[in-house]
């Protein structure tokens, strides 16, 4: 029996024995196949992915000193016309401005670097991009950290920079709208309107770049996407997506504290105030939640009163004085490219022809778009039984579209047309070789698809000039490039 016992146990522990080892290479590969997930990842994706944020952190640092600096400008010289009136009101009220708008920056800077991330200004894909990047950072897998790419601190550190000017930018904001409602208040009946204008304009030019900026954030990015995409592959970036990212800072999920078999699955009451009060940081949280409301409450009425009186900015607010939307934007943001289409039937003196016209314009503001182009006249052949490619002519145009209503322009432009059959580029250089038009007509722009598409109807006043003649009224279809 003794014998018996002693050969079971022994069967047991080579079982035993023979499933740890198994549990163990079975780890032993996993680890092994999450380190060679991460190595995997490009060097070369995350060091662009790094540039990327670097170049909007640098992009939106500039853009904010320079309307900062012009916003500091426009508040010295409503100090100097103040001054004039009375000096003791104007040192009282404006201080020492370099000085208030340094502590300012320094003081938002501050708060930016030290706060968390229930106060940082929260984007959803910043966000995505950030906690991978944290979470491939922070994985502590036996021999993989001396492999990890090399471009990993510097892309996450370019990220977390972005966070923080963002945030710094935010916080600015929030001072500058301060600061512009003070002086309002205090010079409404100063006879400096024309100043006050100008010094609104500013700071609600600050407002729309950085609003731009936000806008361009949340663009679909190819990058981010490979990014995440390498990072989803892990077995734990769910779980650390859903503990560390500062969508769960914000609004973490709560920890079972009664179990679900209890009748009905639902917390009591005591549980629910115990939670509500680990979370908001008090031991009352009803009167916190009561105190809360009421300042909801007051702050949703401040909000209606300054709808009502129509003194709202971007930052949930409606501007105050009419700015120009394109002056924020870069010059290749303002830049369209641009081409069209006309087609001339056979006359007596011309073949088949089509004009193919590439231009460039360039956004005055959101009505208005000036630009230049060029066209090349090919000519197709009198008829079907006699196609033949020739060199028509070729043209130099200048436009305007200013918007009519809605999705109707109203179009005007200058040409210089040369219309003879090139068959010698001297041709070109003789003056009398050009004629003028003078065009003016509607223009309609829409979409066909993803495409920006127009349709011109133009009238040329100088037809009547023109030998041989051509013909009056000219139909243009163009597409937009950017």
């Amino acid at each position: 029996m003794k014998n018996l016992t002693t050969i079971l146990i022994v069967v047991c522990c080579y079982l035993f024995t023979g499933w740890c080892q198994t549990l163990h290479a079975q780890a032993r590969h996993s680890w092994n196949e999450r380190a060679d997930q991460l190595i995997e990842l490009p060097d070369k994706l995350l060091g662009k992915v790094g540039q990327q944020a670097a170049k909007a952190e640098k992009r939106l640092q500039q853009q904010s000193q320079k309307y900062l600096a012009r916003i500091k400008k426009q508040e010295k010289r409503l100090y100097a016309a103040l001054y004039k009136k009375d000096s003791a009101q104007a040192k009282a009220l404006f201080g020492n401005i370099d000085s208030i708008y340094a502590q300012m920056e320094q003081a938002t800077a501050e708060l930016a670097q030290n706060s968390g991330p229930r106060q940082h200004y929260y984007q959803g894909r910043l966000d995505s991009v950030q906690t991978s990047l944290r979470f491939l950072a922070q994985e502590q897998l036996p021999g993989v950290q001396a492999k990890l790419p090399k471009q990993l601190p510097s892309a996450l550190d370019s990220y977390n920079q972005l966070q923080n000017q963002l945030t710094q930018s935010t916080y600015l904001e929030q001072q500058l709208l301060e600061r512009r409602q003070q002086l309002l208040q205090q010079l409404s009946n100063s006879g400096l309107g024309k100043q006050l204008q100008a010094y609104q304009q500013q700071v609600q030019y600050y407002q729309q770049q950085l609003r731009q900026a936000k806008e361009l954030l949340e663009q679909p990015d190819k990058l981010a996407r490979q990014l995440l995409a390498y990072a989803t592959k892990l077995p734990l970036f769910r779980s650390f997506m859903e503990k560390h990212s500062a969508f769960a800072a914000i609004f973490p999920q709560p920890d079972p504290i009664v179990s679900l078999t209890t009748p009905g699955s639902m917390q009591t009451r005591s549980a629910l105030q115990s939670q509500m009060g680990s979370t908001l940081g008090t031991a009352n949280p009803q009167a916190a939640l009561q105190q809360g409301m009421g300042q909801a409450e007051e702050q949703l009425q401040s909000l209606k009163d300054k709808l009502s009186a129509g003194s709202f900015g971007d930052a949930g607010e409606m501007p105050t004085t009419k700015t120009n939307e394109e002056k924020t934007r870069s010059l290749w943001k303002r830049l369209e490219w641009g081409g069209n289409l006309q087609s001339a039937r056979a006359t007596n003196f011309f073949p088949t022809t089509s004009d193919l016209g590439l231009s460039l314009g360039y956004k005055l503001n959101s009505k208005s778009v000036v630009g230049v182009g060029a066209s090349y006249k090919l000519g197709w052949g009198s008829d079907w039984r006699n196609v033949r490619m020739t060199h028509e002519g070729v043209g130099l145009r200048s436009f305007l579209d200013w918007r009519l209503k809605g999705s109707f322009w109203v179009s005007g432009g200058a040409e210089l047309n040369h219309r003879q059959r090139i068959e010698d580029l001297g041709l070109l250089k003789e003056p009398g070789n050009w004629q003028q038009s003078a065009l003016i007509g509607i223009t309609r722009k829409f979409k066909v698809g993803k495409m920006k598409t127009d349709a011109r109807l133009l009238y040329d006043f100088l037809w009547r000039q023109q030998v041989p003649r051509t013909q009056p009224v000219v139909f243009r279809v163009g597409y937009t490039i950017k």
